[in-house]
């Protein structure tokens, strides 16, 4: 058994702390291993209040030495379960595990049933190990894909604890705020202000929200960890304590508990500290706190907002997290909250104006998993999707799920594709899933009664104030930027977009609002895939040239094409249309091609019999999703015998942990892009030359922080936007 090492006797003024220290101790480990033997010391690790967690860097280390020294072999059976761990995560980051189901069984064979562990610790010495590996390789060439190993690990597990009634998801993002600490607090000579800064912005990149700083003194403390102007103890945290041994020494009631807490410190922030110190009351608090809102809400528009403020109900603008018949905003303003933050997946915006919170998209990552109480979420008067990409409408099912029961608007294709978005996600859900599924048909078509359509350039009157209005965004088919008017002032939601001419005739050219609409637009948000990167981004014009060329160059037939389903499926097709090519499409990639497109030839077919009665002979091209073989009739034809050695040929984003990202330096890839690349990303943005710009849809934290006048928001901030410009000013 492995024991703790205490890292106060360890670590002196000088010395480094968290990932850094750990790495420094494993690697001088190693070398006296090697040239001593093994020693009698502890094997290096970290002391947490929970204990020892298993040294995967140290097997990494191990297994990297060039020569078997006899030395390191006697190692072998203390670090069993770190070599067991290691696999896993290999497996996990070469794509041989498509999803959470698969993680849980994987580690039900080879890490609980053989070290008789239970699955939640099993859960988190998997964690451990991703975050060892990826503090093991900072500053290599190797880095991106241990980080991303990680994200991933972090986001399979965070997905499996939360389908369920288990706290164990509040676990979960406990343990992130320990990583985010373990891996920013560097040496002594930091300064906590900055740490508390990296740490914010490591979780948010891991796509969870960053919690109040007393969490990350809690974890500072509980990892034996300290440095310039860290605080020794933190009172709302101290005070969360103390209600919580109150309350387990029966001396006070949840009840008072929760008033207390709602009291002293306000909803918010003692939601956000309950679910790492007190999680198995999160629930219940939450709860709680619905029926005390419901309450204020029944007590009259004056009390409401006076009681809201005392409680904490309201935002760092003032705005109540109850319903009021009183306007959140003034006539020429807008508030904005960012649910779903600035990373790519989960993308959902809260645009507050006149007496409506209307939330932009509705993505899986942000919604589809976590259960936590997000107070603008419980209190939605309508929902607008710009297309039916699951990042973007994935998350509905959930809302649904969780008492929204409002409309959601979106344009006609978007209805047509979201459907088959969300059928499919539901499929997936229950093969994973099975009996523990919360998702199936029927609920789908709940959902799909509440769709409202809309037309591009048509405006819809929500209320007297407030309107929303379509324009194409040259994404994919179906896809729209969206205009939010109120009174006279306006905001945009650019969506996806692109600036670039389609080859299907699927997807709609991007059209800009009229110039006067421009010029009272006072806030916008784009995305920025592209933003800051200096790749060049082939139009599809060229990547249809380079996928011809690159067929013909295999030699061999058939030739397989991963696609997206969405965009990529159908500017593939209409790639290949009218070519010598016999063109077969498979899956979701032929359904959502069927479905909006109507200028293909002759020589693609629709195939709808199963993958495993194709036979090779059949298609010189393989069209099929999913994109990236990680699952879906894609998959099937690339591990299946009778199509052995078949070329593959990528055709966009890679994503990490499938199979594609295995093989992505071995094969043709042919970059058809339905994003702007950074001109014409820039081109689009100075249109709004008096809007206040937010970028989010970001694969990274760019550098500076407000690159290009943009802002990039934080999910536990709200931002206000008033005219930049005074009426008959110039600009």
């Amino acid at each position: 058994m492995i024991s703790t090492v205490s890292l106060s006797k360890e670590v002196n003024a000088e010395s480094p702390q968290g990932g850094a220290f750990l790495v420094q101790r494993a690697r001088e480990f190693v070398e006296r291993v090697v040239q001593n033997g093994p020693p009698n010391e502890l094997l290096p690790t970290v002391v947490t209040s929970k204990g020892p967690f298993s040294p995967v860097l140290l097997d990494a280390l191990l297994r990297a030495y060039p020569e078997p020294h006899q030395a390191m072999l006697q190692l072998r059976p203390q670090l069993q379960k770190a070599a067991s761990i290691a696999n896993v995560l290999e497996g996990l980051r070469v794509g041989d595990i498509p999803h959470p189901v698969a993680l849980r069984a994987t580690l039900k064979q080879k890490i609980m049933g053989p070290y008789k562990t239970y699955a939640a610790d099993a859960f988190f010495d998997f964690l451990y190990g991703a975050l060892q590996l990826m503090v093991l390789h900072r500053g290599t060439e190797t880095a991106q894909q241990y980080e991303e190993l990680f994200q991933l690990a972090a986001s399979q597990i965070y997905s499996l604890v939360s389908v369920g009634a288990s706290d164990l998801s509040y676990h979960v993002e406990h343990f992130l705020a320990h990583a985010a600490i373990f891996v920013s607090m560097k040496d002594y000579s930091d300064l906590w202000s900055s740490v508390v800064q990296e740490a914010s912005l490591l979780i948010e990149t891991w796509g969870m929200t960053a919690p109040p700083e007393g969490v990350f003194v809690h974890c500072a403390l509980n990892l034996k960890m300290n440095c310039r102007r860290m605080p020794t103890s933190d009172l709302p945290y101290d005070l969360i304590k103390f209600l919580r041994g109150r309350v387990r020494e029966q001396q006070m009631t949840y009840t008072e508990a929760y008033e207390v807490m709602t009291l002293t410190l306000g909803w918010r922030l003692a939601s956000g500290l309950l679910r790492v110190l007190w999680t198995n009351a999160v629930n219940d608090y939450s709860s709680h706190e619905r029926g005390m809102v419901t309450k204020l809400a029944e007590g009259g528009a004056d009390d409401v907002w006076t009681i809201a403020r005392k409680r904490g109900y309201c935002s760092e603008l003032g705005i109540p997290y109850v319903k009021t018949d009183r306007p959140l905003t003034k006539a020429n303003e807008f508030g904005l909250s960012f649910p779903g933050g600035w990373t790519i997946g989960g993308t959902s915006i809260i645009c507050k104006a006149g007496k409506l919170r209307i939330l932009l998209d509705c993505g899986a990552t942000a919604l589809g998993a976590g259960r936590g109480s997000e107070p603008d979420l419980e209190l939605l008067d309508s929902v607008i999707i710009s297309h039916a990409h699951q990042d973007h409408i994935g998350g509905l099912l959930e809302l649904y799920r969780r008492g929204y029961a409002g409309n959601w608007y979106g344009t006609r294709h978007t209805e047509i594709l979201g459907r088959l978005t969300l059928q499919d996600a539901i499929r997936l859900h229950r093969d994973m899933y099975g009996s523990e599924a919360i998702y199936d048909d029927v609920f789908l078509e709940t959902v799909m009664e509440r769709f409202i359509p809309a037309d591009y350039g048509i405006e819809i009157d929500l209320d007297e104030d407030v309107s929303i209005k379509p324009f194409p965004a040259g994404h994919v088919p179906g896809s729209c930027q969206w205009q939010i008017r109120h009174s006279e002032k306006r905001f945009v939601f650019s969506g996806d977009f692109n600036l670039r001419a389609n080859l299907s005739d699927a997807t709609r050219g991007l059209e800009y609002p009229s110039q006067e609409e421009i010029d009272s637009t006072i806030g916008l948000v784009v995305e920025g895939t592209y933003a800051f990167s200096p790749e060049r981004i082939l139009d599809n014009f060229e990547a249809r040239e380079s996928l011809i060329e690159q067929i013909r160059k295999c030699g061999k037939a058939p030739v397989l094409v991963p696609v997206l389903s969405l965009g990529r499926a159908q500017e593939v097709c209409a790639a290949l249309s009218g070519t010598e090519f016999r063109v077969g499409v498979f899956g979701l990639a032929a359904k959502m091609t069927r479905a909006v497109s109507r200028l293909l030839s002759d020589n693609i077919v629709f195939d709808d019999r199963t993958p495993g009665s194709i036979r090779p002979g059949d298609f010189d091209v393989l069209v099929a999703s999913s994109g990236c073989l990680q699952g879906g009739p894609s998959k099937i034809f690339y591990e299946s015998p009778q199509f052995k050695g078949v070329p593959v040929i990528l055709t966009g984003h890679i994503f990490p942990g499938t199979p594609a990202k295995a093989i992505v330096d071995r094969v043709p890839r042919v970059r058809f892009s339905a994003h702007a690349a950074a001109e014409d990303w820039q081109t689009y943005v100075s249109k709004f030359e008096k809007a206040r710009k937010f970028v989010i849809h970001l694969p990274g934290w760019p550098n500076p922080s407000k690159p290009n006048g943009t802002d990039i928001p934080h999910r536990h901030s709200e931002y206000l936007l008033k005219p930049l410009f005074k009426e008959g000013a110039a600009s």
